[in-house]
């Protein structure tokens, strides 16, 4: 399996989900991704691929358990979460480069 089937097959796993998943798809505000569930993701990305995300800001990318399930509400009503977007692609660069680096504007 190579390093992308390897990421999608543990975004599937901790998110349960069973739509289309692209490089484009934002692990917070497209999959409601958040709180513990966001960081046992980093966790199976560092222990599988070794990738270091010293640097990198969590609550810049994803709200805590609490105000998770309150953007997974509002999604509902139209509200739009305010975090940085944190997509699939980017996170397979950091796999690639073996450490986060910062997207670039």
């Amino acid at each position: 399996m190579d390093d992308r089937e390897e990421l999608l097959k543990i975004v599937r796993d901790i998110t349960r989900t069973r739509r289309p998943i692209t490089d484009s798809t934002c692990l917070h505000h497209d999959l409601s991704l958040f709180g513990e569930d966001a960081a046992e993701l980093l966790e199976r990305v560092h222990k599988m691929f070794g990738t270091s995300f010293e640097g990198f800001e969590f609550d810049s990318y994803f709200p805590d358990e609490v105000d998770g399930h309150f953007y997974h509400l509002a999604k509902m009503f139209g509200f739009k979460s305010k975090k940085k977007r944190l997509s699939v692609g980017h996170l397979l660069a950091a796999i690639k480069a073996g450490h986060w680096c910062k997207e670039t504007e």
